[in-house]
C-alpha cells in the first residue's frame, strides 16, 4: 500500500500518455505473470511480488478510469458505473464464498486460477474496439491535476467527503472483530462473516440503484454526498449503541458506502478532463488509501487504549459535523441546497462512442495508428462538453471496502 500511495500518481501520469485499452490489456498480462509467480512462496520475494502487483493494479485502475467514459453508450457514465458495480460486487460475493474452499483444496496453486482470470480479462479487452488516445499535452507532471482537484471549492469539498468516508471505513474494518466479540458479544466465527454478507447485499442494491437513477456529476451532488457520509457514520456507529439494529445497520452501511464511493468517483474522476483522468484517479485513490491505512493504525491504537464504544461514538460525531459543514458552499443557504438537490438524479446526455474501426474509416485522428480517437475535453465543473465518445469501491477497485 505504501508503494502504491507514493508511486501511484506518477503511474497515473504515465497512463495518461498511453492508449487506455492497450495499457489495460498489457497490465492484465503483467498481473497474470506476477500472480502466477506467487505460487513459489519465499518471504522476501513474496513481499516484492505483492508490492509489484499493487503498483500494476493501481496503474490498471487509472487506465480503466480513462477508458470507461468512452465505451459507455450515450454518455451515461452513472448508469455504466452502476451496472459495473453490480457485476463487481456480485463477483466479490462469489469470491468470498468460493475462495476459502478453493484455497483449502488447492493451496498455493490457487494463485494460478487468479492468473488465468487476468489472462482471460486481457483477451476480452482485445474485443473492445474503442480506445482513448494518449494525452495531447506534453505536460507529464502530476501537479497538472492539482488545480481542478484542490483549487476548486466544489471538488475540494467532494474529496473531503470521500476521505471522511475512508476514515469511517478504516474504523469499521479495524473495529469489526472487537465490536462483534466485546460489544455485541456474539461468536466472531459466524457473525463476522454474516455481517460482511449483509453489507455486500447492501452494496449490490446500491449499485443497482446507481444504475437505475443514472446520476450526473453536477454540483447538486454535494448535498447528496454529504447526506450519504452522515448515513455511513451513523450506520457504522449504531451497533455500539443498540444491539437490535446491528444487521439492518450493516445493510445501510453497505448502501451508503457504495453510493458515497461511486458518487465521489463520478464527480472527481469520471468527469475529469481525459488528459488528466489517470492522474486524478491515482491521486484520489492514493489519498483514500493513505487515510484508510492511517485510520486503521490510529483508531486501532485508540480502541486498544480507550475501548471500542468511545472511539466509535467520537468518530461518528466528528464525521457528521464535518460532513454537514461540507454539505453546502460558503454563503449558500440550506433552503437553496434542497431546491437543487433533485437535479443530481437527472440523466446526462452525450454522444455515443466512436469505435476504432469507424474512426479509421472517418479519418479521425489521422496519423495515429489504429484510428484511436481523442475524447472531447470536460469543463472544470464536472459537466461534459459535447463530443464523440463522451459519456461508477474497496472499496476495492470501484469501491474500496
Amino acid at each position: 500500500m505504501i508503494a502504491a500511495v507514493l508511486a501511484g500518481p506518477r503511474l497515473g501520469a504515465w497512463v495518461d500518455h498511453r492508449p487506455a485499452r492497450r495499457t489495460i490489456r498489457d497490465l492484465q498480462i503483467a498481473l497474470a505473470v506476477v500472480t502466477a509467480a506467487l505460487v513459489w512462496y519465499q518471504p522476501v520475494s513474496y513481499l516484492l511480488l505483492l508490492t509489484l502487483k499493487a503498483l500494476l493494479a493501481g496503474a490498471q485502475w487509472s487506465a480503466f478510469n480513462r477508458l470507461m467514459p468512452a465505451v459507455v453508450p450515450d454518455g451515461r457514465i452513472g448508469r455504466g458505473m452502476g451496472l459495473l458495480g453490480t457485476v463487481n460486487q456480485t463477483a466479490a460475493g462469489l469470491g468470498m464464498a468460493l475462495g476459502p474452499y478453493l484455497a483449502a483444496r488447492l493451496g498455493p496453486k490457487v494463485f494460478l486460477l487468479d492468473a488465468a482470470a487476468f489472462l482471460v480479462a486481457s483477451l476480452l479487452y482485445r474485443r473492445i474496439r474503442t480506445d482513448v488516445a494518449p494525452a495531447a499535452s506534453a505536460d507529464r507532471r502530476v501537479r497538472a491535476a492539482f488545480p481542478r482537484l484542490f483549487g476548486d471549492p466544489f471538488h475540494r469539498a467532494v474529496l473531503g467527503l470521500f476521505l471522511l468516508g475512508q476514515l469511517v471505513w478504516g474504523m469499521r474494518d479495524i473495529g469489526i472483530l472487537p465490536l462483534v466479540r466485546d460489544v455485541l458479544r456474539l461468536d466472531t466465527a459466524h457473525w463476522t462473516g454474516l455481517f460482511a454478507a449483509v453489507g455486500l447485499c447492501g452494496e449490490v442494491v446500491a449499485t443497482a440503484v446507481f444504475a437505475w437513477r443514472d446520476p450526473r456529476p453536477g454540483r447538486a451532488a454535494r448535498p447528496w454526498l454529504a447526506a450519504l457520509t452522515v448515513l455511513l457514520a451513523v450506520s457504522v456507529a449504531l451497533p455500539v449503541m443498540a444491539t437490535g439494529p446491528a444487521v439492518p445497520a450493516k445493510f445501510l452501511d453497505g448502501v451508503a458506502s457504495c453510493l458515497l464511493g461511486g458518487g465521489a468517483m463520478l464527480v472527481l474522476v469520471m468527469s475529469a478532463p481525459p488528459d488528466l483522468r489517470g492522474r486524478t484517479a491515482a491521486l484520489v485513490g492514493g489519498l483514500g488509501m493513505a487515510v484508510l491505512a492511517g485510520s486503521k493504525l490510529v483508531l486501532g491504537l485508540l480502541m486498544a487504549r480507550y475501548g471500542v464504544v468511545p472511539v466509535y461514538e467520537t468518530v461518528a460525531v466528528l464525521v457528521v459535523v464535518a460532513a454537514l459543514a461540507l454539505a453546502v458552499p460558503a454563503g449558500r443557504s440550506w433552503r437553496r441546497a434542497t431546491v437543487v438537490i433533485h437535479e443530481w438524479s437527472r440523466p446526462q446526455g452525450g454522444s455515443a462512442p466512436v469505435s476504432a474501426d469507424r474512426a479509421r474509416g472517418a479519418g479521425v485522428e489521422a496519423g495515429r495508428p489504429g484510428g484511436i480517437r481523442r475524447p472531447a475535453a470536460d469543463d472544470s465543473h464536472g459537466h461534459q462538453s459535447a463530443g464523440p465518445g463522451q459519456a461508477c469501491g474497496e472499496r476495492r477497485g470501484g469501491l474500496s471496502r
